[in-house]
């Protein structure tokens, strides 16, 4: 059984997988791994429900998805790279994490106030060039091409989650924000 953090990564690397489907079948296939891993996930973190509640992490990694996808096809859309039949194999991907996050969202709204992650209201993004984390500190990094990476500062490089190093061309890093306080 994988775990958490192993069914976001799956989930996120299947959306961006589904550019590469080269017939329906294949592509419907990616939109349907895509919904058992958000199932999975919704069954890993969260008391079984009749209905689809993802964990907020799950929520925001699938945004992040779609983000990602939704900017390699303005990408590929600019560079006219993207012909109708693409347009036809990845609109049922981008569907189908749509649906998941809109089935998945609370069905009341936010109350709660809302806390600063630190005094300047959020978090703040560090030049690589300026400085570099502590070792062994957890952050997230963005690339030159806006791709935001989870990553920790190891030995003096900056490490992915999946124990690669990251690319070459990470240009800033941010400290993740501290979890809200667990009632006992």
């Amino acid at each position: 059984m994988m775990t958490e953090e192993q069914l976001i990564d799956r989930i996120c690397l299947t959306c961006v997988d589904v550019r590469h489907a080269a017939t329906d079948e294949s592509a419907q296939k990616f939109i349907n791994d895509i919904r058992g891993l958000a199932e999975q996930l919704a069954a890993l973190t969260q008391p079984a429900s009749p209905a689809l509640k993802l964990p907020d992490d799950a929520r925001r990694s699938l945004n992040l998805a779609l983000q990602a996808m939704e900017f390699m096809g303005d990408t590929l859309n600019n560079l006219d790279a993207v012909c109708p039949e693409d347009v036809e194999f990845v609109t049922p991907a981008f569907n189908a994490v749509r649906s998941i996050l809109a089935d998945a969202a609370p069905s009341a709204p936010h109350t709660a106030p809302i806390e600063p992650i630190c005094a300047t209201g959020g978090a703040e993004w560090v030049k690589c060039s300026e400085r570099m984390p502590d070792d062994d500190t957890l952050c997230l990094g963005i690339d030159a091409d806006g791709v935001i990476w989870t990553m920790h500062y190891d030995c003096g490089e900056l490490v992915t989650d999946t124990y690669r190093t990251a690319p070459p061309d990470i240009t800033h890093w941010m400290l993740l924000p501290e979890p809200p306080a667990l009632p006992l």
